[in-house]
């Protein structure tokens, strides 16, 4: 696999090797840190998530802007259900905006179905619910916090 392969039909997504995630991991520092942030400490960390990736544990996609930098960064990990049928979890999409993020996840979407999945899950903020609902998602857990 070259280091950035590019989804077939989609200009701008592309699965990135362990060689592409270590050429493009200073770049997406900033976005690592940002979905950091947004959840409790330790659950993300840049050397953790990059370890994720270059162990073959989550898959990492990014979506370019025109001018060929990173604006959106996604990792998934695929694996089977109870059933045997296969779940896509998509770990986290973070960058860009609203619009690039939707398209992000659709893009994801069509990646996963041709690969057999038949359900893709995530954890998201309250505020993407109505899209979400759009696109034919339905809610399954909560995630509670406290801290102590």
């Amino acid at each position: 696999m070259n280091a950035y392969e590019q989804v077939a039909g989609m200009d701008d997504v592309y699965r990135l090797s362990p060689n592409g995630v270590e050429l493009a991991a200073d770049e997406m520092r900033p976005l690592i840190e940002r979905i950091a942030s947004r959840f409790p400490r330790g659950t993300f960390t840049f050397y953790g998530v990059i370890g994720k990736f270059l162990r073959g544990e989550w898959t990492c996609w990014v979506r370019k802007s025109p001018d060929g930098k990173i604006e959106t960064l996604m990792a998934s990990a695929a694996y089977p259900d109870m059933n045997g049928d296969g779940i896509f979890q998509i770990m986290f999409v973070v960058g860009g905006d609203k619009s690039s993020i939707l398209e992000s996840l659709r893009n994801l979407e069509i990646v996963a179905k041709e690969a057999g999945i038949k359900k893709v899950e995530f954890l998201g903020r309250e505020g993407w619910l109505p899209d979400m609902r759009k696109m034919g998602y339905d809610i399954s857990h909560r995630m509670f916090i406290k801290e102590l």
